[in-house]
């Protein structure tokens, strides 16, 4: 039955946040976010219209903006309805620290000492695995 349902609609959302979780765990530790002790992590959203459809049982997402750890985000994918997750999300701006600093210094003979690595970077993240392990 859930394979045969077809539907679409927008979700408006006044205002909405997830704090803690193993998933905010995840997301702050692979991008080394600031504020990610376990105190300070949340996800928001505010008055975000959300374009939403359900097809061949699964709810497909449109890309929304929202805040992780106050960090501007992009994420959008789908996921089962049966509870498995497929989707992306792009952390913008986030600070290349140390890691874009060695890489300049390495990469600086190669290119007459210009850096080739910015300061901050869009980093792409895979969201995946189920509703109760993402």
């Amino acid at each position: 039955l859930l394979d045969e349902m077809s539907m679409e609609g927008l979700v408006n959302v006044a205002q909405a946040a997830l704090e803690k979780g193993d998933f905010l765990k995840r997301v702050s530790s692979v991008a080394k976010l600031s504020g990610s002790n376990d105190s300070d992590q949340s996800i928001k959203l505010k008055d975000v219209l959300i374009s939403t459809s359900i097809e061949n049982g699964r709810l497909y997402v449109e890309p929304f903006d929202l805040e992780v750890n106050g960090q501007k985000a992009t994420v959008g994918g789908s996921n089962g309805l049966e509870g498995d997750l497929d989707y992306s999300m792009i952390l913008k701006d986030v600070s290349t620290g140390a890691v874009g600093d060695a890489l300049n210094n390495a990469l600086s003979s190669l290119t007459g000492g210009q850096n080739v690595v910015s300061d901050k970077i869009d980093l792409n993240l895979g969201i995946g695995g189920t509703y109760t392990d993402p």
